[in-house]
């Protein structure tokens, strides 16, 4: 990517190897320099009338700061970094809160833990790897992963620093390793390595992963602000994705990520274009200036919720399928409803599954209401519990005695649920 000529200073001030005598120190302070001129111009956008004059760093600039890499390094060293590390947290929590989930710093820790990185005696058994060698191992792993298996080893004895010359093997590999006959073993290595290198670059990481898997043509792939502005295009990949769960979980990341970074996105550019702004110009939502900015706050909070609903919607759909053949697995939707902030918008969807043909799509529609009155006691919840009963008060009378047993007994559990949410509806 090309950065303005004006830039290209503070571009190679934080890309400048570290210095022996110095460390990462300037590259650290830099990128200190360029958060905090990002926020203080954000903060006093209102505040001051001629803030314009001033430009925010442009996204090729960003994108090319290795963030987490320097983050990484001065967490590893904090007492070095003791008064900057806690600042550039801060900042990045508030500015790129995509990169500091917390489910991220918990992985992190594990595979930052002196066992994995500081192991720098390796078994003599184990052999050499390069790019190349792992690249052909990898597409042999089918008729011999024995091979594999050591190189993968090999690697995992490396620091995150020193995987980042594999990166675009191991990201190349994800769509062989979702052909069948792949061991198992092999794709659990290989996504193993996939998070320990996310944590010292994740976010050209992701954007690799999500065109990889995807199929996107490298003649126009996706960049990071394509996906930052439609985070749902992560769950544009092949089918086989949502069958393979060591790399479903990383999608999973990814999109959590994505939409963290939307989300961030979306607050940066209203603040930057506020109707006090003395900008004329119209902004990302095509709203003239004479909008309020509490209604482009609340449009913001509709798209918002939009992403997150439809996202939920997609990845309950592509499990339904399941529902006919081998049954869907009802434990996991406690954990789902749980584990999702926004699930109750499921609640716009679910008297359509009502209405399905298919008893199958009926009675996880049961269950899934039922969890989400648990979780959410709210005046729509008890419409569509009150559907739900209405329905199977109606399988009541048209089931034959044997198919009205096997349907009732897996959901006599969702009618407590709903009972004990609504004691109201405990006579129907």
């Amino acid at each position: 990517m090309e950065t303005d000529d004006s830039e290209s200073p503070v571009l190679d001030a934080v890309q400048k190897s570290s210095n022996e005598d110095l460390g990462l120190t300037p590259q650290l302070l830099t990128l200190y320099y360029i958060l905090l001129y990002e926020d203080c111009l954000l903060s006093h956008k209102k505040a001051a009338g001629n803030v314009n004059k001033y430009s925010s760093y442009s996204t090729d600039l960003m994108t090319q700061v290795p963030i987490k890499y320097l983050l990484h390094s001065a967490q590893q060293n904090q007492k070095a970094y003791s008064g900057l590390y806690p600042s550039i947290l801060r900042l990045l929590a508030t500015h790129y809160p995509h990169l500091c989930l917390v489910e991220n710093w918990l992985s992190e820790e594990l595979v930052d833990s002196p066992a994995v990185v500081h192991r720098l005696v390796y078994p003599h058994s184990l052999p050499i790897c390069s790019p190349q060698r792992l690249h052909k191992a990898l597409l042999a792993c089918r008729e011999d992963s024995s091979t594999v298996l050591q190189l993968l080893a090999r690697l995992s004895h490396l620091p995150a620093h020193r995987l980042m010359t594999y990166a675009e093997v191991i990201v190349d590999s994800l769509q062989f390793l979702l052909e069948p006959d792949v061991p198992r073993k092999v794709i659990t290595m290989v996504m193993t390595l996939w998070r320990h290198l996310s944590t010292v670059m994740p976010r050209r990481l992701r954007v690799m992963t999500v065109n990889i898997l995807e199929g996107k043509s490298q003649l126009s792939p996706y960049s990071e602000e394509d996906i930052i502005l439609d985070p749902l295009i992560v769950l544009r990949c092949n089918t086989r994705v949502f069958r393979c769960c060591p790399i479903l979980e990383v999608v999973i990341q990814m999109l959590t990520a994505f939409l963290a970074a939307s989300r961030a996105f979306l607050s940066t550019h209203l603040l930057a274009n506020s109707s006090t702004s003395s900008s004329k110009k119209q902004d990302l939502f095509n709203i003239t200036p004479m909008c309020t900015d509490q209604e482009k706050e609340e449009l913001k909070i509709a798209l918002l919720a939009a992403q997150e609903s439809t996202a939920v919607q997609i990845l309950l759909e592509i499990c339904l399928p399941f529902e006919g053949e081998q049954g869907y697995p009802s434990e996991l939707l406690p954990v789902t409803v749980a584990g999702i902030p926004s699930i109750h918008i499921c609640l716009d969807f679910i008297p359509e599954l009502l209405s399905q043909p298919q008893i199958e799509k009926q009675a996880f529609a049961v269950e899934l209401v039922s969890h989400i009155c648990q979780h959410y006691a709210l005046p729509k919840s008890l419409s569509v519990a009150r559907l739900a009963i209405n329905i199977l008060l109606t399988h009541l009378t048209v089931l034959p005695g044997d198919e009205r047993g096997k349907f009732f007994a897996p959901l006599l559990p969702s009618l407590v649920r709903i009972a004990r949410a609504f004691p109201p509806l405990y006579d129907a």
